[in-house]
């Protein structure tokens, strides 16, 4: 259970764990999926702590940005509900009715009409303003 998450979410901006942080410029895959999805489970923004060197290299932080800049509206929502709605596979309703799904599971999965291919994450825009 988030509950840091569901108390704050929508008051303070946040990143969910300190591996998140520097999940944009992980070596291994598996770490960089795994960042990648928590930070979107939790509603986190993506953040990186790292020097001039490391930084250069900017396009996974590019690609990080335009993915945030797609669902950074939620950071102003707060989370209603969150459970895990099959194995692996997780929801985060927010307070304007938009969902997102986590599907950890090395399957697609199938939410509603959306299919959430696996190892990664929609966000389901229900009644947006």
């Amino acid at each position: 259970m988030p509950l840091w998450q569901i108390v704050y979410h929508g008051i303070i901006l946040s990143n969910p764990f300190h591996k998140t942080m520097y999940s944009i410029y992980a070596k291994d895959e598996s770490d960089r999926i795994e960042g990648r999805l928590q930070t979107a489970e939790y509603g986190g923004r993506p953040v990186v702590y790292a020097g001039a060197k490391k930084l250069s290299d900017v396009a996974p932080l590019k690609k990080a940005y335009d993915e945030f800049s797609r669902e950074s509206y939620l950071q102003l929502e707060f989370i209603d509900d969150h459970r895990e709605i099959a194995p692996n596979v997780f929801l985060a309703k927010y307070s304007n009715s938009d969902e997102t799904i986590t599907n950890y599971s090395d399957n697609h999965f199938k939410y509603k009409t959306t299919i959430i291919p696996s190892k990664n994450y929609r966000v389901i825009k229900n009644n947006s303003k």
